[in-house]
């Protein structure tokens, strides 16, 4: 595959929205954290949207990649570990003891998404 056919892929362009949802979800939820709950109803909600749009996004990368490369054990795993870390974010985020430590899981998740962009363009 030349340069520019691979920059085109699908999967690629997939794997590039995924990731601009994701930083706009980070954005907005570190936003939400510094503002009052109350305020910040519109805020949380656009959290919210961008949290399952990117979870979608997520899952349509995982299947579209697994189905490329073949279903072997370590990708399947790295994919299954990310999805993990999804689910610990949102139970994080619901338990109010541990909410203070909601924006280094979504920097996890932002970091998580770079790397499967860097997998997916090189």
């Amino acid at each position: 595959m030349t340069a520019i056919t691979r920059i085109l892929d699908f999967n690629t362009i997939v794997a590039s929205i995924g990731l601009i949802m994701a930083t706009m979800s980070l954005i907005t939820g570190i936003q939400t954290v510094k503002q009052d709950r109350g305020s910040a109803v519109m805020m949380v909600k656009m959290h919210k949207l961008d949290g399952y749009v990117t979870c979608q996004i997520y899952l349509a990368v995982a299947v579209l990649s697994l189905s490329n490369g073949g279903f072997k054990l370590w990708p399947v795993i790295g994919w299954i570990a990310g999805l993990v870390l999804i689910i610990v974010k949102i139970a994080v985020v619901r338990n109010i003891k541990f909410r203070k430590y909601s924006s280094r899981l979504g920097i996890m998740l932002f970091l998580a998404w770079l790397f499967i962009i860097y997998r997916h363009i090189t």
